[in-house]
């Protein structure tokens, strides 16, 4: 009896506690604190409306809130002053977060005491990082949710990306839509795109309008183009267009249209016309310039034929013999006795890619010595005879072996005259002596 009595009194004493912090039970088992007329199965109403009050507060056996609800309605677990509507705060050793699909499960989703979030993965190495599975795509943002197979953005299972596309062909892919840029990057709102990329696949930059596949509109004050070799050196580009449409390569000022500056040790300009070939153009560093060879030995070097449809110039003089160029202007003399002194040569080539044929020609440090004004010399004592300048000299040896044979033929012309007059004496006597034998003839 005394244990009932007890019993009764420990229950009393319970309720009175209870009533005392506002506690009630309806007739529906609902269970209210702060509220006599609760709507769930435990409702509890705070203090107030305030930061300054709680409606619950959990604490752990050392005291600390483990689950706080404050009368405004924020919710923090581990601090007592949430920032959000729901802040959590990890602590050291242990993850702030982790939400598992099914018990021992890899978590869904996973916020690390670093910071780090993870889907997919205990371990995140990033700040935000998602592990895929095998046989459904890492990452699926849907902008029609009635159709899953239209994705906004997909990242599937191999690591390719697309927008637009659940089936993307490349790393990245974005596949437009009619109507609409397949992609459109500006650098402020309202200003000139940096990069777009119209439905009809032609991509601008700097403008929303592309007139080609790839068009780069440039603003006054910068270069419209610039692709540097030296990214520690923005005044070295390897090509750049400025703002005046001019083209350099390896020049921020570029002084024409297409302007190249070379650098030492290197071509300044190579075009091949295939693979493995000679080049069809050659620059080198020291300014010479090789058609079909790559060690242009001269300021131009042809290997092969040349064709001019107009003037050609030689050391310096268009071959055209224009009157009003020229001064002084003399007849040459003795131009046969210079010839007879000239020795005509033929000889073959020691490079057979210059020529492979019998050539025939002078040997120019012979005639350097007899008409040094036909030899030019250049800066590797190297010798080139003007061939051209010869035949002004042969045109006046003709013409002075001309004059001698008109002069010699003269000669024979007289003396074939006083021969004739001869002849018509010597007729003239013998007929004459003829009559007289005649005569001394008929007396006898």
């Amino acid at each position: 009896m005394l244990i009932k009595i007890k019993l009764i009194q420990a229950k009393f004493q319970l309720l009175f506690i209870l009533l005392f912090l506002g506690f009630s039970m309806t007739s529906q088992n609902n269970v209210g604190v702060n509220t006599s007329t609760p709507n769930s199965s435990l409702e509890v109403q705070g203090n107030g409306d305030t930061d300054a009050t709680s409606g619950l507060n959990v604490t752990d056996s050392a005291g600390s809130s483990s689950l706080f609800v404050r009368d405004d309605g924020r919710v923090g677990i581990g601090v007592t002053t949430p920032g959000a509507r729901f802040m959590v705060i990890g602590k050291a050793g242990a993850p702030a977060m982790n939400i598992l699909p099914i018990a021992g499960a890899a978590p869904s989703f996973r916020i690390n005491d670093d910071g780090k979030v993870g889907v997919g993965t205990t371990t995140p190495g990033a700040k935000f990082m998602v592990v895929g599975e095998a046989g459904s795509p890492t990452f699926n943002v849907l902008h029609d949710g009635a159709n899953p197979m239209n994705p906004g953005l997909r990242v599937n299972e191999n690591g390719r990306v697309g927008i637009g596309t659940i089936t993307p062909g490349a790393r990245f892919m974005v596949v437009g839509e009619a109507g609409a840029p397949a992609m459109n990057i500006l650098p402020a709102a309202g200003s000139t795109p940096s990069l777009r990329v119209n439905d009809d696949g032609k991509v601008g930059v700097g403008t929303t309008a592309p007139g080609a596949k790839f068009m780069v509109v440039g603003e006054a004050g910068s270069p419209t183009f610039n692709v540097l070799h030296d990214g520690t050196n923005p005044m070295n580009p390897a090509l750049r267009v400025n703002e005046d449409g001019r083209v350099g390569i390896g020049t921020i000022t570029p002084g024409a249209r297409f302007m190249v500056v070379g650098e030492a040790g290197a071509p300044a300009m190579n075009i091949l016309p295939a693979a493995g070939s000679a080049p069809a153009l050659r620059v080198n560093d020291n300014g010479r310039v090789g058609v079909g060879t790559a060690a242009p030995a001269f300021e131009l070097d042809v290997v092969g034929d040349i064709n001019a449809s107009g003037n050609v110039r030689a050391n310096g003089m268009v071959l055209s013999s224009d009157k009003r160029y020229k001064a002084n202007i003399q007849t040459l003399n003795n131009s046969l006795a210079i010839l007879a002194q000239v020795r005509g040569t033929s000889y073959w080539w020691k490079d057979q890619n210059v020529s492979e044929k019998l050539q025939i020609g002078f040997i120019a440090q012979e005639l350097e010595s007899i008409l040094p004004n036909l030899v030019h010399t250049d800066k590797n004592g190297y010798k080139a005879v003007n061939y051209i300048g010869l035949i002004p000299v042969m045109t006046e040896a003709i013409k002075e072996q001309q004059s001698t044979i008109e002069q010699q033929n003269d000669k024979i012309d007289a003396q074939n005259e006083r021969i004739e007059v001869q002849d018509e004496r010597i007729e003239n006597l013998e007929a004459r002596l003829q009559a007289i034998e005649t005569l001394l003839k008929k007396n006898d």
